[in-house]
């Protein structure tokens, strides 16, 4: 029983410590330029025409 609470104890740091990480990660990022927006994220390719490839 005593393995079993250590694991879970175990397992909470490391959420946190994810959950941490992933937040240091969003602020830098957002620090160093502007975040991207989901429209810049979805953007379809451009079409190229057979009149623009000749």
């Amino acid at each position: 029983m005593r393995v079993l609470y250590v694991v879970f104890v175990l397992s909470i740091f490391a959420l946190i410590w994810t959950a941490v990480a992933v937040a240091r990660h969003v602020r830098r990022h957002e620090a160093h330029g502007e975040p991207h927006t989901e429209a810049e994220t979805l953007e379809e390719p451009a079409t190229v025409s057979k009149s623009d490839s000749e």
